[in-house]
């Protein structure tokens, strides 16, 4: 584990989607280690569905994600095969291209699929909050994993859970399963505390 990690997150350019610009008016944090309680309750208080949580399930499965260039909040698309589908033309398209693949979800059985990263095997690095595997339930016409996390702020409101309403408004004739993808350093993967200073948590 490298401090450069914590240096990826604070930087906060590197997940935040186009810019990080107006960071502070977004509330958006220094990121700190929760755990299932205190993901409930932020969810709870902003009144979004708990019962599709997922969060890493090690450091290692984290630091690859960071390492592959993760976003927050960002969205990643399925099709009913399991199969990933890029929202993004380009490298330098940034989430706000995710509303506009949402309301035109119903085209992604016709779009060019990654038959490498598949939805159904996402209990290889992703948990629910208390530990256990999920349950990818197959049958729905497309999933969605999106990207959130406790420290950014207004970020998910104005982004995250907008998403999940636009997704809800075609839930009556196209079948889509989303899952709250949480991002946030996890208690549960009971790093040390001179593992926490190996990846910059805590100052020497």
């Amino acid at each position: 584990m490298k401090k450069t990690i914590l240096i990826i997150l604070t930087a906060s350019g590197l997940l935040f989607g186009c810019k990080s610009m107006l960071v502070k008016s977004y509330g958006i944090k220094d990121p700190e280690f929760e755990n299932k309680t205190t993901i409930t309750e932020y969810l709870t208080k902003k009144h979004m569905d708990t019962t599709d949580v997922l969060v890493f399930k090690n450091f290692n499965a984290f630091a690859l994600a960071v390492k592959k260039g993760m976003k927050i909040p960002n969205a990643m698309f399925f099709n009913s095969a399991g199969n990933f589908v890029n929202y993004q033309k380009t490298p330098e398209d940034c989430n706000a291209k995710v509303s506009g693949f949402i309301t035109d979800i119903k085209a992604i059985n016709s779009l060019q699929e990654d038959i490498s990263f598949n939805v159904f095997k996402m209990s290889d690095f992703l948990v629910k909050p208390n530990g256990s595997n999920p349950v990818i339930e197959k049958g729905y016409d497309a999933y969605v994993l999106i990207n959130w996390a406790l420290y950014a702020g207004k970020m998910n409101e104005e982004k995250a859970f907008v998403w999940v309403s636009l997704l809800k408004q075609n839930e009556r004739d196209f079948k889509v399963k989303y899952y709250l993808l949480n991002c946030d350093l996890q208690d549960m993967w009971g790093l040390t505390e001179q593992q926490k200073k190996e990846i910059g948590f805590i100052k020497s």
